[in-house]
């Protein structure tokens, strides 16, 4: 699978005062924000290097185009549903603004050549473009790859890249730009589509946890033992919000407990791989407080992983009364084995890390 430079509308930060209201309001300011002179085009194809550094940790990738053949003969593989109405405001936001606004977060197995490109690249060149964002105190830095010869010795190492890539972020994004490029009349337009790419190694995957919107009469006791049902449920002194697989935290506004499913349970259920994501709501959920979906999407709230109890803390008491379940982060193992067998990890089971910026890398359509 091939990764192909590509012309990018970048941020021109001397123009821009308020970079953090940049990155929020970019999307939907777009055209307003060109009339300002906010962007830069670049008017040569061409790879860029794209690090995001906070205080504790960074995350290196390198931002290239992909063919969205590739993606529509299943190279490039999903992981959750797309949903339709989703995905038709996606099509309609790229086919408005001539632009996508923000690639796709795409991640494969470890190449180890490309890694050390891409190190000594950092080392030996300077940045193109570097941000500072107060809102979450990162630091964003680009390098561009647009010398021939380097272009070359890149491509050179690609040959070695893996054939196959997992879609980490932006499912809907890819399923209306291949829409685009299946149905439309400039079907040039839409042939190639730039991505974020980065390697297992180098994400973090995350869970979402669950908050749960309670009725004012509830009764905590009752609640907590009808939970003998499915769960081992012991009471928490301490402060770990993770445990093990098949282990969930729940936190109440006083108190905190740890709960285990029980054999008898995990070993009723069909599935080859079973996720505590769906096992929750099939028997928390739906059996036990006998949820619709409708009361689900209204009362099911889902938190990307914090390691702070007291962050959960302070959700249940502006939601009070509520609780939050918090669940096991999904193994790449097990992330693998689905997409590669082309089925679904449970709705809202992922929260990877980095996230990417809109209108960082933007690609114009017109380019």
């Amino acid at each position: 699978m091939l990764l192909h430079p590509f012309k990018a509308t970048l941020p021109s930060v001397k123009n821009i005062v308020d970079l953090a209201g940049y990155f929020d309001q970019v999307k939907k300011k777009y055209g307003s924000f060109k009339d300002q002179s906010f962007f830069t085009e670049e008017t040569v194809p061409s790879y860029f290097i794209y690090k995001i550094a906070f205080e504790n940790r960074s995350f290196i990738s390198l931002v290239a185009s992909i063919d969205i053949q590739d993606y529509i003969d299943a190279k490039v593989l999903k992981h959750e549903k797309t949903l339709a109405e989703k995905k038709e405001k996606s099509k309609k936001y790229i086919e408005r603004e001539g632009v996508i606004m923000k690639p796709p977060l795409i991640i494969c197995e470890v190449n180890p050549g490309l890694s050390r490109y891409v190190n000594d690249y950092l080392m030996n060149h300077e940045t193109l473009l570097e941000i500072q964002n107060t809102a979450d105190h990162s630091t964003h830095s680009v390098w561009q790859i647009s010398d021939k010869e380097e272009m070359a010795n890149l491509q050179n190492t690609i040959k070695e890249h893996p054939d196959k890539f997992y879609i980490a972020d932006g499912h809907h994004r890819f399923a209306g730009f291949a829409d685009l490029y299946k149905n439309s009349a400039l079907k040039d337009t839409y042939t190639r589509i730039p991505c974020v790419v980065m390697d297992f190694g180098d994400v973090e995957i995350h869970p979402f946890n669950r908050l749960l919107k309670l009725p004012t009469d509830w009764d905590e006791e009752n609640f907590i033992k009808s939970l003998d049902s499915y769960f081992h449920v012991v009471e928490k002194t301490d402060d770990r919000l993770y445990t093990n697989k098949f282990e969930i935290t729940m936190i109440l506004k006083d108190r905190n407990f740890q709960l285990k499913w029980k054999e008898e349970v995990l070993s009723n259920e069909a599935d080859d791989i079973l996720f505590d994501a769906s096992l929750l709501d099939k028997h928390v959920f739906s059996n036990l407080l006998g949820m619709s979906e409708l009361d689900k999407e209204s009362k099911i709230n889902f938190i990307p992983s914090y390691n702070d109890l007291r962050f959960y803390k302070k959700k249940i008491e502006k939601k009070f009364p509520a609780v939050v379940f918090l669940i096991y982060p999904v193994a790449e193992t097990e992330w693998k084995t689905v997409s590669d067998n082309f089925e679904t990890l449970p709705p809202k089971s992922t929260f990877i890390l980095p996230r990417i910026e809109d209108g960082l890398f933007i690609k114009s359509l017109e380019a």
